[in-house]
């Protein structure tokens, strides 16, 4: 529904001329015969169709504006994990892309495991004077003057991009996530009539969505509580009533905003655990004690512990606040619409919150063989292409569900603005969610050759007290030691 209804919308603007105006050739670059971009992904079907129009626009662009024939090849190679495995094997035998889609860890271990200089530091291209931010009109960099340069960026998502072990930018955002809460209204107001916190009107529908919207972790876990006792008169199928899908991000979530240090690079470039020992540690084991209780209380689950993604019990009315990845939010509607659906930020252990950013990221890879200035070149024209603020803008409205685009200016675009009116779409809620209630108050944490292993770890230590009866502590200190095993 989503996307016919997008469709129109941009038919209507007709794609964009303002992209695909005759900028000014440039005659300081005389390249010669066809040249060939790979580029590795992990999207869908929907994603990959809209990718393709892209690229022919692009290839044209290109054409009238430098004369040369590029060749985009978009090719899926599965989830991130699988993109790397081809990668790192291929670095011997130079079967890599020069564009990957990848997260941050990823980058991490391409740095460590390539030869130097593979890896393109894309802090050599940001500020070029002829190919940088800002420098090609024809290519969406500037409009009227106006140059989209780095500090268009959301800020949190561009420092990912200068985060990792080695000094320097190798990746650039693409389009990112965070987590956001849908919740069963029917249920809520029916738990709300019967709980009646203080100062809040339970005769008014947006008196209490602004009220869940406000509150803190533990006045969540508090109304859950309440649910569970009185679930004969709430809702009678519901198992357990807050469902959280990532253990990881619960867990670097709860240090962030606890102030407890989650991780960092050490001085001789290897990781380090900020909870490892001490008076942060002691804390970081409370934080995971408290959420062992509210499940054994029957308040709250995840998905570790189930088995299965929340929206699943979500849909099925088995829970009723389901807190997940926004670009997931089509797996929380239900297709019978059974019930309503809300949505809003997820309730935080501190006045102003922050939390997780996910999604894709573009590394640059500098391939073998004469032609790799070459590629690498029009690689990182692509990437700017696609990171413009219209085309960035299109691709999140049109490709994909639930994901916000990476610059200030495409939420400004016409696009996006016309995209953003239609405020029951459950799409254009979890925007408006992303953007006026997280409000750039993102978690981001350093990337280093086994970062990806202690997210994994300290997403186990939960499931580990509760299905494995281990003790707080010996899980604390299996998720380190395995973490630490990976870490260079």
């Amino acid at each position: 529904m989503k996307l016919s209804k997008i469709q129109c919308l941009v038919s209507s603007i007709a794609l964009l001329g303002v992209l695909a105006g005759c900028g000014p050739r440039d005659t300081n670059s005389t390249p010669t015969g066809p040249v060939t971009v790979t580029f590795w992904h992990t999207f869908g079907k929907t994603t990959q169709d809209y990718l393709a129009n892209v690229i022919e626009d692009f290839e044209e662009l290109v054409y009238e504006n430098e004369g040369v024939e590029v060749n985009v090849e978009a090719n899926y190679r599965g989830n991130y994990d699988e993109v790397e495995n081809f990668i790192i094997n291929g670095f011997g035998t130079g079967s890599y892309p020069n564009i990957a889609v990848a997260y941050p860890d990823n980058v991490a271990n391409y740095l460590y495991q390539a030869n130097e200089g593979t890896v393109v530091n894309l802090e050599d291209y940001f500020n070029d004077e002829e190919i940088g931010f800002g420098k090609q009109t024809w290519l969406g960099d500037s409009v009227g003057g106006f140059a989209y340069d780095e500090s268009d960026f959301i800020p949190a998502f561009i420092a990912e991009s200068r985060m990792y072990q080695e000094d320097g930018a190798y990746s650039i955002p693409f389009m990112k996530s965070s987590e956001v809460m849908f919740y069963n209204k029917g249920a809520f107001y029916r738990a709300m009539a019967l709980y009646q916190p203080d100062g809040v009107n339970v005769e008014s529908d947006e008196a209490m969505d602004a009220w869940l919207n406000s509150i803190s972790w533990d006045e969540l876990m508090g109304l859950g509580q309440f649910i569970v006792d009185h679930k004969a008169d709430i809702l009678t199928s519901c198992e357990e009533p807050v469902y959280y899908d990532s253990d990881s991000n619960l867990f670097i979530t709860k240090m962030v905003q606890n102030n407890i240090p989650y991780s960092e690079i050490g001085d001789n470039g290897m990781g380090v655990i900020g909870f490892e020992s001490g008076e942060n540690r002691t804390k970081a084991e409370a934080e995971i004690q408290s959420l062992a209780d509210a499940y054994r209380s029957g308040v709250f689950t995840t998905k570790a512990l189930e088995g299965e993604y929340g929206s699943n019990a979500f849909v099925e009315q088995k829970t009723i606040f389901s807190i997940g990845s926004s670009g997931g939010t089509g797996y929380n509607i239900p297709t019978s619409d059974a019930f309503e659906v809300g949505i809003c930020k997820v309730p935080g252990d501190s006045e102003e919150p922050a939390y997780v950013t996910q999604g894709p990221t573009l590394t640059l890879l500098k391939t073998q063989g004469a032609d790799a200035d070459r590629r690498t070149h029009y690689a990182w024209e692509f990437v700017k292409y696609i990171t413009n603020p219209d085309v960035n803008a299109r691709i999140c409205v049109l490709g994909s569900e639930g994901y916000v685009p990476v610059r200030t200016s495409a939420y400004e675009s016409a696009v996006y603005q016309q995209f953003m009116n239609d405020t029951n779409d459950p799409y254009v809620q979890t925007s408006s969610i992303l953007q006026n209630d997280i409000d750039g108050n993102y978690i981001t944490t350093p990337v280093f050759v086994g970062s990806a292993a202690l997210r994994d770890q300290v997403g186990t230590i939960l499931s580990a007290v509760i299905t494995q009866n281990q003790s707080v502590t010996s899980a604390f200190d299996s998720a380190i030691n395995n973490a630490k095993q990976q870490f260079h």
